[in-house]
């Protein structure tokens, strides 16, 4: 079977296949900028989170909920007194 075109031999088997060694140059997160930059990115995440926390906890913990199936049941199906038209 022949190999496509487009892959040399010395690549498919491995052999000759050589890494780039890593680049000695100072990458942009390793900056003054770049430090920066992931402070206030990790303070925004942890803003969010904080103010999520607040919002569980003053919005959706203080609902009652049911205890038992049973009760819930009970309150959906409790009968209503008549509305009288004003």
């Amino acid at each position: 079977m022949t190999q496509p075109a487009s892959i040399s031999p010395s690549t498919d088997t491995g052999v000759g296949a050589k890494r780039s060694a890593p680049s000695s140059a100072k990458t942009w997160f390793r900056t003054r900028a770049g430090h920066r930059y992931g402070w206030e990115l990790g303070l925004v995440i942890v803003g969010k989170l904080a103010l999520l926390v607040v919002l569980w906890f003053v919005f959706i913990e203080p609902w009652p909920r049911p205890t038992t199936p049973a009760t819930f049941v009970q309150q959906i199906y409790q009968p209503v007194a008549p509305v009288s038209p004003p």
